[in-house]
């Protein structure tokens, strides 16, 4: 009966309003560029890491509520998605995005057998405006 809770809380006390467009940096050189409009988040994602070695970008797609955002890059170039959730936390020049990311990979159907239980990775990032 925890998630009626949670749900119903946050239903009645949405968080501040933030604006969360702009540029954003975090601890591994990627930057995401954001457009808010209302709770509807759009953009662009580019990768400093990525599993061939090279830079990639993505297209953006999420949303935001009060100082939290959910959003998903998907990264056409690799076969993969990936979905970050995460909350702002601190004030003025220290504000820091921190998010959780699940990143899934496309595994061909003949190896789904044997390679469906290693195409999900999950990490944390720590973003920045810039």
């Amino acid at each position: 009966m925890l998630l009626p809770k949670m749900i119903s809380r946050s239903a009645l006390s949405p968080g501040p309003s933030i604006n969360f467009s702009g540029t954003w940096l975090n601890e591994l050189g990627s930057t995401m560029e954001l457009i808010q409009a209302g709770s509807s988040l759009t953009g662009f994602y580019r990768s400093a890491v990525s599993g061939t070695g090279d830079a990639v970008v993505g297209e953006l797609a999420g949303w935001a509520d009060g100082d939290l955002v959910s959003f998903t890059v998907n990264w056409e170039r690799t076969a993969s998605l990936t979905a970050w959730t995460g909350q702002l936390v601190g004030a003025g020049a220290g504000q820091r995005l921190k998010t959780m990311w699940l990143l899934v990979q496309n595994v061909e159907d003949p190896a789904e057998a044997s390679g469906l239980w290693n195409a999900t990775l999950v990490g944390a990032d720590t973003f920045r405006r810039i």
